[in-house]
């Protein structure tokens, strides 16, 4: 199933798991956000046969064969829409790690979606106290293939500009508070959960740029987050631009929550990414005050 959502000045068109050949011929398993344009570059940001938020991976960092690690992609999903501006995908707990969890996108004017992820296992499956989730960006053909965020230094905090040589090389940006030291089990190191750039993201939020525009991910501020790049995820030239979420002692019924912003709009310079990223944290800084 498809469904399309618009306001302000982007159109997402959200995608199950099923193929949609009918939409430039996109491919099974590439659920999330199909499609994403902007009245200022009609092409779709990311390439066509595959997605942007693309929950993809659970792993626990113990062996396990690629169709379990990659059971998100194929276990049976629903999507249901709410409004023109929201739809929620909903996937039963999985086969092998028994993850139920609800995927809601909001678009909201005049060019973000918002984007919440819940989760809850069913049954006590890792072999670790940890499973980690992971999504996917795949863009397409962007001028820069490199992310762009303000890290740790000795002197607070740098801007950098990262760029892994190769997929599965220096791909992953921690939180200055992670202390965890995720290793990959031989054979599982192209999946880059543990290939560690030199830089611990000083602030929750990447931005990367393709044809003029700013794809900025912003995050809840947690050190269960990590972030995390590949040159060449869908290909020479296309770049993934990705996140992870450690969920620690995931026992049955526990609910585990991943809230995340991204604004899609012409790049203005760095003090509109400053500007933007003010703006989320008092967002949700409204909606903890809403909740209490």
């Amino acid at each position: 199933m498809l469904t399309e959502l618009a306001t302000g000045d982007i159109t997402a068109v959200i995608a199950d798991n099923e193929p949609h050949p009918e939409l430039d011929g996109h491919k099974a398993g590439y659920n999330g956000v199909a499609k994403l344009t902007h009245v200022k570059r009609r092409e779709n940001l990311f390439v066509p046969h595959y997605a942007g938020l693309n929950l993809e991976l659970y792993f626990d960092g113990k062996q396990s064969p690629r169709p379990e690690l990659f059971e998100p992609r194929s276990a049976s999903m629903q999507l249901t829409r709410h409004s023109d501006t929201s739809a929620t995908l909903h996937q039963p707990p999985t086969p092998v790690w028994q993850m139920e969890s609800w995927t809601t996108f909001t678009v909201r004017a005049p060019h973000y979606i918002d984007f919440e992820y819940r989760a809850s296992p069913a049954k006590q499956t890792s072999r670790t106290g940890w499973i980690g989730a992971f999504w996917a960006s795949y863009i397409d053909h962007p001028e820069d293939l490199a992310l762009q965020f303000p890290a740790v230094s000795a002197g607070g905090e740098r801007w950098v500009r990262h760029y892994s040589p190769v997929h599965g090389v220096e791909s992953t940006h921690r939180h200055p508070r992670e202390t965890r030291d995720i290793v990959a089990p031989k054979g599982q190191s192209m999946y880059m959960y543990a290939s560690y750039s030199p830089w611990r993201y000083a602030r929750s939020f990447y931005a990367g740029f393709s044809h003029g525009m700013m794809y900025l991910f912003m995050v809840e501020d947690s050190p269960a987050v990590r972030f995390t790049q590949s040159p060449s995820g869908a290909g020479r030239g296309c770049p993934a631009w990705d996140c992870q979420l450690i969920m620690d002692d995931p026992v049955p019924g526990k609910e585990y929550t991943l809230r995340a912003r991204v604004a899609y709009k012409p790049y203005a310079g760095r003090s509109d990414i400053e500007a933007e990223y003010q703006q989320w944290c008092r967002l949700l800084d409204d909606r903890g005050h809403a909740q209490r």
